[in-house]
């Protein structure tokens, strides 16, 4: 069998010197010296924490197979599950594609079929979440301006767009919440957002302007990287108040005319209307990173900015770094709670994930049962069954 190390060997020696800039803690121009600066000013010690009183956990995650056949269709089987204090609550959705969609498309269907599949979970047993906690795996805010686009696709019979349907639900979730007192705390254990570096680059003390976010931005280094080079200890970061920043500049029309929300989905005037109202009206983000042991990742949090803090609206601001530190000590203080080292970031969603994760085993299964119901032998496209 051959070996290609000799040619892995030439290719590291060719690529040494990115490898070293993005492997390396120190930084390597004045850019970056900035930059570092205001990281670690930024980057503050874990404070002593009271402890909580007691409250109802809950944790949602979600798995999704696809598998493509002989006949050039792929089918989408998503399930998501919820845990809590005497609760386990699971839901599914089987999609089925003909060959007609292209692959950018088709990725994005199924990574929003799948989050609707979450987040309309979590609001089907929110009610009994009242006064409690919901852990999410990733985050909203960075999803809510991708859900501005339209669905490109080929399927007529999808009637309502599906980036549509999520981000009315994420709305509507966000806005229950609130009103049942549910903490959201979404936990994302990696992230390739620019969220703390742009912020830091372009106005790290101020709230961000209008223009700061039109300006050329060139080889933003992602929060997590900046973070790798520039931190080591435990900590976290001062926490952002997010608004308006993720939607600028490719959603800049939609704060001056709302029009703009009728031609990107051909929607009538009131449902654009209700729909943005709701949007710029619904919670800003806080957003911090945190990192409870030295070396090791930082994990992103994210949360709706309207309890245990003094609501701001999306609308209201860009990015500020909060004014209050003191006022997310509860959300670290409830994070630290179900942190359970470095395999484990949060104890609850890791034990949703583990139940709900769908095996290449759990996969034949339900591709069994697709083909009992169908009453004949489905086959795998050649690519896909070669090697099994």
């Amino acid at each position: 069998m051959p070996t290609f190390i000799d040619l892995l060997c030439q290719e590291i020696n060719r690529k040494a010197s990115l490898l070293r800039q993005l492997w390396s803690r120190a930084p390597i121009n004045d850019e970056e010296i900035e930059l570092f600066k205001h990281a670690e000013e930024n980057w503050l010690p874990l404070p002593a924490l009271e402890e909580t009183s007691p409250f109802k956990a809950f944790a949602v995650d979600g798995s999704m197979i696809e598998k493509s056949f002989n006949n050039a269709a792929s089918a989408f089987i998503g399930q998501a599950l919820l845990i809590g204090p005497q609760m386990e609550e699971k839901a599914l959705r089987l999609e089925i594609h003909r060959g007609t969609m292209d692959r950018a498309t088709l990725d994005r269907l199924n990574s929003i079929y799948l989050r609707e599949l979450e987040v309309s979970l979590a609001l089907e047993h929110l009610k009994e979440m009242e006064n409690g906690v919901l852990f999410l795996d990733g985050s909203l805010y960075s999803m809510l301006p991708h859900l501005l686009y339209p669905l490109a696709r080929t399927e007529e019979s999808i009637l309502l767009d599906p980036a549509l349907d999520l981000l009315k639900k994420i709305l509507l979730l966000l806005q229950r919440a609130e009103e049942l007192r549910v903490t959201v705390l979404c936990l994302s254990k990696t992230s390739t957002d620019v969220l703390l570096v742009r912020k830091l680059t372009l106005s790290p003390s101020a709230d961000m302007e209008e223009r700061d976010l039109f300006k050329k931005e060139i080889n933003l280094m992602p929060d997590a990287e900046l973070l790798f080079r520039a931190t080591s200890n435990p900590g976290f970061s001062r926490p952002l108040i997010l608004g308006k920043m993720a939607f600028y500049p490719r959603h800049a029309a939609l704060f001056q005319d709302q029009q703009e929300l009728e031609r990107r989905f051909g929607i009538k005037k009131q449902e654009a209307l209700d729909l943005l109202n709701g949007l710029w009206n619904s919670p800003a983000h806080g957003i911090f990173y945190w990192r409870p042991l030295k070396g090791e990742d930082p994990i992103r949090v994210d949360f709706p900015w309207m309890l245990h803090v003094n609501k701001v609206h999306l609308q209201d601001v860009f990015a500020v770094f909060a004014p209050e530190i003191s006022s997310i000590f509860p959300i670290l203080s409830i994070i630290q709670g179900f942190y359970g080292g470095p395999n484990v970031y949060n104890s609850l969603l890791w034990q949703a994930d583990k139940a709900v994760r769908l095996t290449k085993e759990k996969a034949e299964i339900y591709i069994n049962v697709l083909n009992s119901s169908l009453g004949e032998k489905t086959k795998l496209d050649r690519s896909t069954r070669r090697f099994n």
